[in-house]
């Protein structure tokens, strides 16, 4: 499912077949106005989001399946209005477009985890051993590859967000719902599910370090530090990357374990280094920092202190939380590595968090 998803030349090929792609062509009127050719677009993904909707109400069938493809196929030209490629001198949509779009798309992702979660828990999603991969209808089977196409296009849009409270919120969406992509992908005895599972947490884990953080910096080897903002995110992808790795090994899968169990540590060590940089950089505010400060104009709009100090302190008690439980990720890491042979294992990082 993610190779067809991820496959853009082959979405963009149905929207040409299917006619979403007769917007674009010269001298059309969409084509000279791009809040036009949003707004007819954004009309139809509207109009599938209801179908689906009633759908689920109802059960009653009106094509629910054709709708959702059809929506695939739109996702690159909503992709191409929304983050225009400023050397082909598109003009970028207009706030109210841009807020229309983003909302229905969000509605669209909100409903289609909805459908795939239900109430069930993470580990819940994965189909374990001993069963056989769940066969989808294909409502379901559909619904799933757009959420891919969609993830993807957000993941597209937050690479020109700015830092700060609005990315945060969109990037924490588009990182659950990979999770959830993930979880439900894995078959316990089909090996091919555990490379994809893997691919679409790498997805959500290029959303966490590729985030532009407020803090204050190095002047070197800044670029490497997390977003401690993210802080909600990175422990959920930790905790992915390890429960599904200890799921792998424990069903005898150690070679496809290793994987999930070595990026369960290596985003778990990247975080507590930048919350140990952090600290080392405001223990230490230079004179530029404090000058700076001083300077700073009041307008009014700036968080109060109390909700700064809050903030904070949930930064440092998730640190802390992660502190705790990164002995249990290089346990398992040393397990996995252990029953492929490697007796090369260190346990000091294991002693030294306990």
């Amino acid at each position: 499912m993610a190779r067809k998803a991820d496959d853009l030349d082959t979405v963009e090929r149905i929207a040409q077949l299917t006619g979403t792609g007769s917007l674009d062509e010269p001298g059309s009127a969409a084509a000279s106005n791009p809040d036009t050719q949003a707004s007819q677009l954004v009309a139809k993904v509207a109009n599938a989001l209801a179908v689906f909707e009633i759908w689920l109400k109802t059960n009653e069938d009106r094509a629910v399946a054709d709708q959702l493809r059809r929506t695939t196929s739109i996702l690159p030209a909503l992709t191409r209005l929304r983050c225009p490629d400023p050397a082909s001198g598109h003009v970028e949509l207009s706030t109210d477009s841009t807020t229309r779009l983003d909302k229905t798309l969000d509605r669209l992702r909100y409903v289609l985890v909805k459908r795939i979660k239900g109430a069930k828990r993470m580990d819940q999603l994965v189909t374990q051993s001993g069963n056989a991969a769940p066969n989808l209808s294909e409502i379901d089977s559909v619904g799933r590859t757009l959420l891919d196409r969609l993830m993807a296009h957000v993941e597209r849009v937050l690479g020109s967000v700015p830092a700060g409270k609005a990315r945060i919120q969109l990037a924490t969406t588009a990182i659950d719902s990979l999770l959830v992509l993930a979880h439900v992908t894995v078959v316990v005895d089909d090996r091919a599910t555990h490379t994809q599972a893997l691919a679409l947490l790498g997805r959500a884990e290029c959303i966490i370090r590729d985030s532009p953080s407020t803090a204050p910096k190095q002047e070197k080897d800044d670029k490497h530090l997390l977003d401690l903002d993210m802080h909600y995110s990175i422990r959920a992808l930790s905790s992915a990357y390890y429960n599904l790795g200890g799921m792998l090994y424990n069903a005898g899968v150690p070679e496809n374990a290793l994987a999930f169990a070595q990026r369960a540590c290596d985003l778990g060590d990247a975080a507590l280094e930048s919350a140990r940089t952090r600290d080392r950089i405001e223990s230490r505010p230079s004179e530029l920092v404090e000058s700076m400060g001083a300077l700073a104009i009041k307008d009014g709009e700036s968080e109060s202190p109390s909700s700064k100090d809050e903030e904070r302190k949930q930064e440092r008690d998730a640190v802390t939380d992660l502190e705790r439980l990164m002995s249990r990720r290089w346990n398992l890491l040393a397990l996995t590595q252990r029953a492929l042979g490697d007796k090369r294992v260190s346990f000091k990082r294991v002693v030294k968090l306990h």
